[in-house]
């Protein structure tokens, strides 16, 4: 496969390079492909620490079928201590073991690299719930009982995997139809887990103001949802 780099018109970023990039999501035996042979990226939407998320299009409407828009979370390895990298593969072991519970990003592929990594990924064209709150202001009572039942119920099926989300907050919570406040999707799954048999989790996670208390059992997710619909900045 011929290098090629990741590169967009709207910006002059580095030139990403995808050589030997491998399809590893999902495991459909189709063998060794390179991310520019499947996507096409087009807006830089988020940057964070480590990672770039890209709006990215499908190619495959020149073989007549409808483009496809998803997200694509570009992370630099080099930039990874070696318990963060862990926790990318453990993310996206995680994603995968999710992808049949409503309510949550879908990881639709996976690639890699030795200088990256890119977790392609449900588009939400919404952005977060937190610019959401802060451009229009608070849920009325009615919308917040719709996501606050969403997101229990993605939390029920979460448990059900013995997985808890450890870092859920109105950033990374995301909203999939821009015309829906309460088309709500669970996201960044960097600092999820699955339990030991004993159900605890020792590793404190997220927002301290927030999380803290989450890690000592799956029901103390209960206390993340209380700060979501009743302290989250007006």
């Amino acid at each position: 496969m011929a290098a090629s780099s990741l590169t967009s018109e709207q910006d002059n970023r580095p030139a990403v390079s995808t050589a030997c990039l491998v399809s590893r999501v999902p495991f459909d035996g189709s063998g060794l492909v390179g991310f520019d042979d499947l996507y096409q990226i087009e807006q830089q939407l988020q940057t964070g620490s480590y990672a770039v998320v890209y709006r990215v299009t499908t190619k495959n409407h020149q073989q007549g079928l409808p483009r496809q828009e998803y997200a694509a979370k570009i992370i630099r390895r080099q930039d990874l201590s070696v318990s963060a990298e862990k926790d990318v593969h453990t993310e996206v072991q995680l994603m995968q073991d999710l992808v049949a519970v409503n309510g949550v990003v879908k990881l639709v592929d996976f690639f890699a690299n030795d200088d990256f990594y890119i977790l392609v990924q449900t588009l939400a064209k919404g952005g977060d719930l937190f610019d959401r709150m802060k451009a229009t202001g608070t849920y009325s009572e009615r919308e917040a009982r719709i996501v606050a039942m969403k997101l229990l119920t993605t939390i029920r099926g979460l448990h059900q995997r013995r997985t808890i989300h450890r870092d859920i907050k109105p950033e990374n919570i995301l909203i999939e139809n821009p015309q829906d406040a309460t088309s709500v999707l669970l996201a960044d799954f960097g600092f999820a887990t699955c339990l030991s048999e004993e159900g605890f989790s020792r590793r404190r996670c997220g927002v301290r103001i927030i999380s803290q208390v989450e890690t000592r059992t799956i029901p103390f997710h209960t206390c993340n949802l209380h700060f979501l619909l009743y302290d989250s900045p007006k």
